[in-house]
């Protein structure tokens, strides 16, 4: 029991410990969402005068809300392709939208390449 997935007709639930994974039930829980369901969306979001697109962390993590970041140069699966994010940008400029990413690099995920070697080795660097 990890990820699970949910209609958005669903609420949240508070969550458990998932001991296999190390992080709360709650926090593997998923609703759907990625960019090319966001642009299919853009008129309707520029219908709404929103005039910024502010998105949480969309780097290679494993929980919902991606601000554990595992990899700091690849985008996660669950919102597209390089392609997609490529694709976004040129469609919120067409539109005259900014884009702001939330990036976090004061810390990262316990699933990060460079956190396992240096749980493995304490003389990594």
């Amino acid at each position: 029991e990890e990820a699970t997935f949910h209609s958005w007709e669903e609420l949240p639930k508070g969550g458990h410990l998932v001991e296999s994974a190390g992080y709360y039930s709650n926090e593997l829980a998923f609703w759907g969402g990625d960019l090319p369901s966001m642009m299919s969306k853009m008129d309707y979001i520029c219908d709404l005068g929103v005039d910024v697109m502010y998105l949480q962390p969309i780097t290679r993590a494993y929980s919902n809300h991606k601000y554990d970041t595992s990899d700091y140069h690849e985008m996660d699966d669950q919102y597209g392709t390089d392609e997609d994010f490529k694709k976004l940008v040129e469609m919120l400029h067409e539109k005259g939208l900014k884009l702001v990413l939330d990036f976090v690099f004061n810390h990262c995920g316990k699933k990060a390449h460079f956190v396992q070697e240096a749980l493995k080795d304490k003389e990594s660097k």
